[in-house]
């Protein structure tokens, strides 16, 4: 996924509800998103998002692909348990 870019105010960075947490506020608590730049809009700081260098990116997307393949696998696996 393109996580470049992404735009937030500090309500999303700051909050933590364990139960219903935002994806980029988790990552960018755990360290996989960065503050890149800042402006102000509507009397609110709106934070610019990204990922923090090449590493950090090529740890990410592994992640995804990893968490993403074995989705796909628990599915064809299912569908095969259906269909015969």
């Amino acid at each position: 996924p393109n996580l470049e870019g992404i735009q937030v105010t500090e309500e999303i960075l700051d909050s933590f509800d364990v139960e219903q947490i935002n994806p980029v506020t988790l990552l960018f608590q755990s360290g996989y998103l960065t503050i890149k730049d800042t402006f102000t809009d509507i009397n609110q700081i709106v934070f610019c998002l990204g990922i923090p260098n090449m590493e950090v990116k090529i740890a990410l997307n592994n992640q995804f692909i990893n968490a993403y393949t074995k989705l796909v696998n628990e599915k064809l696996g299912v569908q095969r348990l259906i269909h015969t």
